[in-house]
């Protein structure tokens, strides 16, 4: 075939030509891009609207959770005042008895004078004052303290071994609420 078109026209031909291509080509793939957007839109849009509803159930467990742990916190001190006042109710020992056994202790050597008593929590602290014939007598009475089961430490002031005999103490013993069983 003969090419009957000028030169100078051809080219203007030509460049028109691969406008128009280019633009057309530039419609499909925006056209293209369209449609994939509005395919993916509704899912979008569920997603989202998943995600906000999710977000919303894990705020309120959240708050149920916390509801919860103030809860069992405020259950385990119900408890354990329940178990405190339970034990307090059958098995604590009563102040007259804990007096009875350290004048039973004491004996002759040592003499008691004035008693406290505090009861606090799981101990009680008892304190006493009274004189002693000697050092020694004082020191049996301490340790013989210490060694039964009902009595967890005595406190003996060295203040209180100054004098040879008569000797003035005060002694501080901690006790548990709770005795061993016997």
């Amino acid at each position: 075939m003969l090419n009957l078109i000028p030169p100078v026209a051809r080219q203007s031909v030509t460049r028109e030509y691969l406008i128009r291509a280019i633009t057309v080509g530039m419609f499909l793939v925006g056209t293209g891009c369209m449609v994939v957007a509005s395919f993916f839109l509704p899912t979008y849009v569920l997603v989202a609207n998943q995600l906000t509803a999710m977000e919303k159930q894990v705020a309120a467990t959240a708050a149920a959770t916390a509801t919860y742990d103030e809860g069992t916190s405020a259950l385990t001190a119900a408890m354990r005042q329940a178990a405190i006042l339970l034990n307090q109710g059958e098995v604590t020992l009563p102040p007259t008895r804990l007096i009875t056994i350290l004048d039973t202790l004491a004996g002759s050597a040592v003499e008691l004078r004035l008693l406290g008593y505090t009861n606090v929590g799981t101990s009680s602290t008892l304190a006493i004052s009274g004189q002693a014939q000697n050092r020694q007598a004082l020191a049996t009475f301490r340790t013989a303290i210490e060694a039964h089961p009902y009595f967890y430490s005595a406190d003996l002031p060295i203040s209180s071994l100054i004098k040879d005999r008569d000797l003035l103490f005060t002694m501080t013993i901690i006790t548990d609420v709770v005795p061993p069983a016997e």
